[in-house]
């Protein structure tokens, strides 16, 4: 006995017009299911693909922000109230001062000489 396939296309005369429009559409319809084969595979891709993307991007923000889910400690520190209140405070004048002032800078010449300039933070040099 012989194994018959389980599937045979049919054999078809092309020199009858009707069996001709009837593979002609055949082929077109298998044209249209790989084409939307195509297009669900590309589909499910970038959906699996944004899908991941977003898990691993949230999951990074949950665990940035799991710090914040702690509750605060209600007692206050004395001691650093006393720094911040001891701090020395500098009008707004002396600090502008402070970074405009010019610069001494040290630089040594090829002969092993050591030349000092004055240089303002202003301008860059």
């Amino acid at each position: 006995m012989k194994n018959k396939p389980f599937f045979t296309f049919p054999k078809i005369n092309l020199e009858k017009p009707v069996e001709r429009k009837a593979l002609q559409r055949y082929q077109r319809l298998v044209k249209l299911a790989v084409r939307i084969g195509v297009v669900v595979l590309v589909i499910a891709f970038l959906w699996i693909s944004l899908d991941g993307y977003h898990r691993l991007v949230s999951q990074k923000l949950i665990k940035k922000s799991a710090y914040l889910l702690v509750p605060l400690d209600p007692n206050i520190n004395e001691e650093v109230l006393k720094k911040i209140e001891s701090k020395k405070r500098y009008p707004l004048d002396q600090q502008i001062e402070a970074i405009f002032q010019p610069v001494m800078v040290e630089e040594t010449t090829g002969s092993g000489e050591v030349k000092t300039a004055t240089g303002g933070a202003e301008r860059g040099e």
